[in-house]
């Protein structure tokens, strides 16, 4: 939480009154492009090292396939 706030985006969480259960708020616009963007910069600090390589291709793939269509 503490990273995706470093990168101004307010992410915030709630639990729910009825189901006890953790709520996110959901991503829209600026803040969803600004994460996208600037995540994979992080991934290293909050993924075991190999998980993080591994996120950061995929990551990358995604992001090209998302341009081209």
């Amino acid at each position: 939480m503490e990273i995706v706030r470093s990168l101004g985006v307010s992410l915030n969480e709630r639990k729910s009154a009825d189901t006890k259960k953790i709520e996110w708020k959901s991503l829209l616009g600026g803040e969803k492009r600004i994460l996208l963007k600037k995540l994979p910069e992080f991934f290293s600090k909050i993924l075991p090292p190999e998980r993080a390589e591994i996120v950061e291709k995929l990551w990358t793939v995604s992001k090209a396939d998302t341009k081209s269509k």
